[in-house]
């Protein structure tokens, strides 16, 4: 695997404070996306006291976790997806070609890893921005060579 042709996103670097008897201990835990924008996706989270060696952990984790997805030419979906996971519920509808990805930050950053253009996406109920980017790779990664792209 080339790493000079993937490239990462940091999705989300979030602050942690685990209170012990002894104190407050300060973590930074990492969401980052490494893909190549054709297909090829891979996930890391880790947690850190240093903000940047949590990135580099994540990216690690990343490099091991990576897929591959059976994606067309167009590069979209043909048809609406409902996605579910307890209360949360991501909806992804397809868009005529050129309409660009519309959605949240951290769900664009991903789509646009994965290599998808032109799609609406909508989440109903409590969704975090982990919970999202799990729907969605589990919903790929089940999908594998589908129709559905």
């Amino acid at each position: 695997m080339e790493i000079d042709l993937l490239n990462y996103k940091v999705i989300q670097l979030q602050h942690i404070v685990t209170v012990t008897r002894g104190g407050k201990i300060p973590r930074k835990k990492a969401i980052v996306v490494l893909g190549d924008s054709n297909g090829r996706i891979g996930l890391g989270i880790d947690k850190n006291s240093n903000p940047s060696d949590a990135i580099d952990k994540a990216l690690d984790k990343a490099k091991i976790n990576m897929f591959s997805l059976a994606l067309g030419k167009i590069n979209n979906i043909a048809k609406p997806i409902n996605l579910f996971y307890g209360s949360s519920k991501i909806l992804i509808n397809p868009k005529k070609i050129g309409s660009g990805i519309i959605a949240s930050n951290s769900i664009r950053r991903l789509l646009d890893f994965i290599g998808i253009k032109d799609v609406t996406v909508k989440t109903y109920g409590s969704i975090s921005v982990l919970n999202a980017i799990k729907l969605i790779l589990n919903f790929f990664i089940k999908l594998k060579k589908k129709l559905y792209l």
